[in-house]
């Protein structure tokens, strides 16, 4: 009898500490999820819907930051510079950091071959595709061996509210 006793304590502790453990272990986890804005504050501490997480972080950047410079002015400040003979100064302003040195190799290579007028003309009338929050695209015709084809130049606001290339 005393023998069945202890059989039943050590399994009634083993048991208690097994759920002790799991327990707290749901609760560090929960914690994280707390913490990290995806679940309720209050117990059982429930994640939050898609539709909630969607309202709560917006996934587009900058979609309320107010425009203090529109792709048009950006475009029209570019070729401004372009023309000026201004390509570092072209580039500074008006491109997006993660696209500068591809565009100031684009520019200096139509400069070497004698080209950069033929650019800025091709540049020169762009066309409203798409203005999203965040995003715009416009084309621009340009001539490649003789024939015309057609491009996109893409603009990304930033922070600041100001529209700048991000490619063309």
């Amino acid at each position: 009898m005393k023998k069945k006793f202890w059989i039943i304590i050590t399994i009634v502790v083993i048991i208690t500490i097994c759920a002790t453990i799991a327990s707290y272990t749901w609760f560090l986890w929960r914690m994280d999820r707390v913490d990290g804005g995806f679940a309720r504050t209050g117990f059982p501490y429930s994640d939050f819907t898609q539709a909630e997480l969607g309202q709560m972080y917006p996934q587009t950047v900058n979609e309320d930051v107010v425009t203090t410079q529109t792709p048009e002015q950006t475009h029209q400040l570019f070729l401004a510079n372009l023309k000026d003979g201004k390509l570092d100064e072209a580039v500074e302003c008006c491109v997006v950091n993660g696209s500068k040195k591809e565009i100031r190799e684009i520019i200096s290579g139509a400069e070497q071959k004698g080209m950069l007028d033929l650019m800025i003309g091709d540049l020169s009338e762009i066309e409203k595709e798409f203005v999203g929050d965040t995003l715009a695209s416009y084309s621009y015709s340009g001539t490649l061996n003789g024939v015309k084809v057609g491009n996109l130049m893409s603009f990304i606001k930033n922070n600041h509210g100001i529209w700048l290339i991000k490619s063309f």
